[in-house]
């Protein structure tokens, strides 16, 4: 007998986000933990134990993206809501031939396997702090001068907008294992969270991963910037894609202006349901940081890191050289520290840990300090100034460069489609970016940035077309 515990209907989430303001996010938010509430039900009765070995459809659970109601035929069990439905087989197998049958009904978006996904730093932990008192305050060496220039960048915020007092709350969403909040090192630098794992708001565990990188965002940013930590896994680091998913939706839902992702699979089957949530944070104006993975081997391959619209960070060292186990490529949008980063354990010590997963806050907080100058900025214009600003160290598949903030001290970085530079996206920019794409002419390096409107990576006339709509007022942002 087919049991269903929750069936929410809705359209496209960001949609909603953006047209419904508080009281519809208000919504979908209480939809959101219903929906996840049916979702955690059915996996405790139904589910086969939890495997990391045994592929993709190991938990014998699809997840479907369609408006309307897909076939449930075969399935023991599914939770629907905000557009997107889980569903329960019997056996891996049953899952399988279930999602070849629903990605050709008609209004299916997508029908991608409940993966598992396991988090964990790069290498394993060393039990000695790695950090140099005295430069910059910093536990992480990362946010020196020399690297993301944090004192810099802050130094100079603090002096432009009045003080403190003066600066915008912004909300850093970490999506990871939870967070001790208890511990004095985070007071008055945490807001409410939830754990989507548990179904409940205790959002503490027993896994070192999500407190380290909550640590390292509080270390580099001013205590405007709060964390508001996401619990997506079990106390030994493994989490589903369905909570990975609802997590970072939670996280926009909630009003975060940045979330980061220190996770990801190797399961290209996951591509679309991941890029239709953090497209819709970015709808939102949430940039979605995420982790580029510690395999050594090409990005492409890595949910979510390989999403278009995600900020796909990799590691370097201290002396700028790609570390060995960060994956690369194309996807790849800048690299940052992520070798023996010192932060936060959670028995209130420290510890230097390696690995993307160490890399990727260090630009959420980068990200937090530019949304700390304008809470307004859309996530795609955060994006493209960290890249403009980046520093080009020649590292193969590492993006933009190496992170930075000094270049963006006093606001240099042009705004997205100002490619003239005159402060204001106008038709001359359209016209720019369509006479570059044709071969006319050739724009400077941070001209291309501010003309790379869709994020492609490159400049054609798709990017004139979306400036020109921009000054007429028929697209946002």
């Amino acid at each position: 007998m087919l049991l269903c515990f929750a069936l929410l209907t809705g359209t496209g989430a960001g949609a909603f986000a953006l047209a419904g303001g508080p009281e519809g996010a208000d919504r979908l938010a209480r939809e959101l933990i219903e929906f996840n509430d049916g979702i955690n039900a059915m996996i405790e009765r139904y589910a086969p134990p939890v495997s990391r070995d045994g592929g993709a459809c190991s938990t014998a659970r699809l997840i479907v993206g369609c408006e309307g109601k897909p076939s449930f035929a075969g399935s023991v069990a599914h939770a629907s809501g905000l557009g997107r439905h889980v569903i329960q087989y019997r056996t891996p197998e049953e899952a399988t031939l279930a999602a070849e049958r629903l990605r050709d009904e008609p209004g299916v978006a997508y029908a991608v396997p409940d993966a598992v996904v396991s988090i964990g730093a790069g290498e394993p932990m060393r039990t000695d702090p790695m950090q140099e008192p005295g430069v910059d305050s910093f536990h992480s060496w990362g946010f020196g001068a020399d690297q993301v220039n944090a004192a810099g960048y802050n130094a100079w915020l603090l002096g432009s907008s009045g003080g403190l007092e003066a600066l915008p709350e912004i909300i850093v969403a970490v999506i990871d294992t939870g967070l001790e909040t208890g511990l004095p090192y985070f007071q008055g630098r945490v807001v409410p969270g939830y754990d989507f794992a548990e179904g409940d708001a205790d959002v503490t565990g027993g896994y070192f991963h999500g407190t380290h990188v909550a640590g390292t965002i509080v270390d580099g940013t001013l205590p405007n910037v709060k964390v508001m930590p996401v619990k997506c896994s079990d106390n030994y680091g493994n989490a589903f894609t369905s909570h990975i998913i609802n997590s970072i939706q939670y996280a926009y839902l909630h009003g975060a202006d940045v979330a980061n992702v220190s996770m990801g699979e190797y399961y290209s089957e996951t591509l679309e349901a991941y890029a239709s949530v953090i497209d819709s944070g970015c709808d939102a104006g949430m940039v979605c940081c995420v982790a580029s993975g510690n395999d050594g081997t090409n990005v492409a391959y890595c949910c979510p890191a390989c999403i278009e619209r995600a900020f796909t960070v990799a590691a370097h060292d201290r002396g700028f050289a790609m570390w060995s186990g960060s994956n690369c490529g194309d996807a790849v949008d800048v690299t940052a520290p992520g070798v023996e980063i010192s932060s936060m354990m959670p028995n209130g010590s420290f510890s230097a840990q390696t690995g993307t997963s160490m890399a990727s806050p260090h630009a959420a907080a980068a990200c937090a300090m530019l949304k700390s100058r304008d809470p307004q900025m859309s996530a795609d214009d955060v994006m493209a100034a960290l890249k403009w600003a980046a520093v080009d160290r020649g590292l193969s598949g590492g993006g933009a460069g190496t992170l930075s903030m000094t270049a963006l001290i006093g606001g240099a970085a042009p705004a997205s489609g100002d490619v003239d530079g005159d402060g204001n996206v106008t038709a001359n920019d359209a016209l720019l970016i369509l006479r570059h794409s044709m071969g006319l002419i050739q724009l400077s390096a941070g001209a291309l940035t501010a003309a790379d409107a869709d994020g492609s990576g490159s400049v054609t006339a798709n990017d004139a077309l979306i400036i020109l709509r921009r000054t007429l007022g028929l697209v946002r942002g």
